[in-house]
């Protein structure tokens, strides 16, 4: 739920929005209570559902996949030894079952297969997922 002050204006904001959304489907002067309080709570868990930031612990090859599908594109990062992060942007694509990956420390950029994302050899994302250790962000911009 929004807790700061800007949170709740963007709370505000969304659920202005969304109403005003469902005012093109049904005229105001057809509103019942009833509506506006269906509308509210659907309105709510859409704002919930994409400024949900829980951090999402991979540890498959198939939860990897899922999630850069899904969210087309995923912004994660491996947790390593004394606190560091490797941030990365893993994108999968169906068609070729391939992986797209763009390490951000170092702007470098990896096509890779399936069997290649987890060789250690090229990767440590493998070994991440085996440890608990390749976790993903959810973002608000990232689109489903």
């Amino acid at each position: 739920m929004a807790k700061t002050v800007s949170d709740k204006k963007a709370l505000a904001k969304y659920l202005a929005d969304y109403i005003d959304h469902e005012r093109e489907r049904k005229p105001i002067w057809l509103w019942n209570l009833q509506d506006i309080i269906d509308w509210l709570h659907a309105g709510l868990e859409a704002y919930e559902s994409i400024n949900d930031t829980t951090p999402i612990k991979i540890t498959t090859i198939e939860q990897l996949k899922g999630l850069a599908k899904e969210y087309q594109g995923l912004d994660c990062y491996i947790l390593l030894n004394g606190g560091l992060k490797s941030s990365k942007h893993i994108r999968f694509f169906p068609d070729s079952n391939s992986f797209y990956v763009h390490n951000l420390i170092d702007s470098s950029e990896q096509e890779l297969t399936e069997a290649e994302i987890t060789d250690s050899g090229l990767t440590n994302i493998g070994e991440a997922m085996k440890r608990g250790a390749l976790i993903a962000r959810r973002t608000a911009t990232a689109r489903r």
